[in-house]
């Protein structure tokens, strides 16, 4: 069972085409943050409500925010930036994973083609594995041209093995999780002398030879209508294409993913996550254009019993503090008072920083590298989520440190000095299937402390 979701914009009430921009305010303290959890109290009823006769729950794919690289829904970009994107959907995962305790949701993560085979497009808003079971895929052949739908298949194709791939390194299933004919395309609402009747049959076939992970493939609804507002996805009873979707339907190729044709090794084990805050709004790339900067933060992996709710600060590059104080759900919010801290609104860049403690002292890693564990940088979109691990680590041969330029008028020269080098410890070997080495019982060894070099050389 799949469930998608074409919530009306929260903040206009009007239809999900309604463009106007409003996801960043959607999470905890923004203007719209309350019409927005309805809408998810009525995912988390449906979820909760979904059982079969013996009152076990029905495991249901849930497609947030999909198609987000278009223009047509208020997600979608030019409406929303990548980082905001990401931003909602992890809270709408949060939210119903963490909060309403719906357990029997899937999350597929479905962005609109084509790639070309790019994962690196592919992956441009991709929230995390952390919030993610299923990477989608949505495409329509809607060139009527050609009397069939070969080159179509084949760009779909070249697609699918790309998220097969990024699935399978990945531990997620892999699903075309919306495809069909329309615009000069569809079906004709005479039911005759549409192009290409095998559509359905060729397109399985190519999937079951090329890309045979293919969980699912899911075609849209026959609405129905007349004239120009006609609407039908799949071939109906009389119309040139029945024959051939009833062979498609019946077909026992073996397409549907199981444990014969698709190799879930590399599903991650369930691990205990580590504490974190990260920023989630502003996020990075936005323009402030008000001197009074909403900021919140967001904690991970942590009760809430635990955090000290007093300690919660975001520091500036500039020497600003901003205290915090607790929404909801993890969030912390406050406001940065650009005039007071004498911050001109000049298009100059502000990094900021978040410090969250815990009862006993101890402070919550910053995520996204600010602090705390590696993470891929923000560029390498082809990695993003992606965690060091003992195994990760086995085939590390160098390492290079980077210095950006932060902007503004600071210096872009000057000496960088190294006083030292160390490993947190020397580890037992990396060896599959085996628990790796506890990091706490493991030695700091010094790689380098520079004593053989003058501090000149050292710089």
């Amino acid at each position: 069972m799949t469930l998608s979701a074409h919530w009306c914009n929260p903040g206009t009430g009007k239809d999900f085409n309604d463009t106007t921009a409003v996801a960043s305010e959607l999470l905890p303290g923004g203007k719209y943050s309350g019409t927005f959890n309805k809408e998810l109290d009525a995912i988390a009823a449906t979820a909760q409500q979904a059982k079969r006769s013996d009152g076990t729950l029905i495991p249901i794919i849930f497609r947030p925010l999909h198609e987000n690289n278009g223009s047509w829904f208020w997600w979608g970009a030019t409406h929303a930036s990548a980082s905001e994107y990401k931003e909602l959907y992890r809270y709408i995962v949060d939210c119903l994973r963490d909060v309403k305790d719906v357990h029997n949701l899937l999350y597929a993560y479905s962005p609109g083609g084509v790639f070309n085979g790019d994962s690196t497009d592919y992956l441009a808003t991709y929230p995390g594995d952390q919030w993610v079971d299923v990477l989608g895929y949505d495409e329509y052949d809607s060139d009527d041209s050609a009397d069939d739908s070969s080159a179509w298949i084949n760009t779909v194709v070249k697609d699918m093995k790309m998220v097969s791939d990024q699935a399978s390194q990945r531990g997620k299933i892999v699903a075309l999780t919306e495809f069909g004919r329309s615009g000069d395309r569809k079906f004709k609402e005479s039911g005759t002398g549409d192009k290409d009747t095998k559509f359905f049959s060729e397109l399985a076939e190519a999937l079951a030879e090329n890309v045979p992970s293919t969980a699912y493939m899911m075609t849209w609804a026959n609405f129905g209508g007349g004239g120009d507002n006609f609407q039908a996805y799949t071939p109906w009873k009389g119309s040139d294409g029945e024959a051939d979707f009833k062979a498609f339907a019946d077909s026992d190729k073996n397409l549907m993913a199981s444990k014969d044709n698709v190799d879930y090794s590399n599903a991650p084990a369930a691990a205990m996550q580590n504490g974190s805050a990260r920023i989630v709004t502003p996020v990075d790339g936005n323009r402030a254009t008000d001197t009074k900067v909403v900021v919140r933060v967001k904690t991970e992996g942590v009760k809430y019993s635990d955090l000290d709710l007093n300690s919660a600060i975001v520091t500036t590059d500039r020497g600003q503090n901003v205290k915090l104080k607790y929404s909801c759900n993890g969030y912390f919010t406050g406001i940065l008072d650009l005039n007071a801290a004498g911050i001109n609104l000049d298009q100059s860049k502000l990094t900021l920083t978040p410090q969250v403690k815990t009862k006993d002292g101890k402070t919550l890693a910053a995520a996204d590298g600010n602090g705390g564990d590696f993470a891929p940088a923000s560029w390498d979109t082809a990695h993003a989520g992606m965690k060091l691990s003992q195994k990760l680590l086995s085939k590390v041969g160098l390492f290079a440190l980077y210095i950006n330029d932060n902007g503004g008028n600071r210096p872009k020269s000057g000496d960088l000095t190294l006083d030292s080098i160390k490993l947190d410890g020397k580890r037992d070997a990396y060896a599959p299937n085996t628990n790796p080495t506890p990091g706490n019982t493991a030695k700091v060894q010094s790689v380098d402390d520079f004593s053989g070099y003058s501090d000149d050389a050292a710089a």
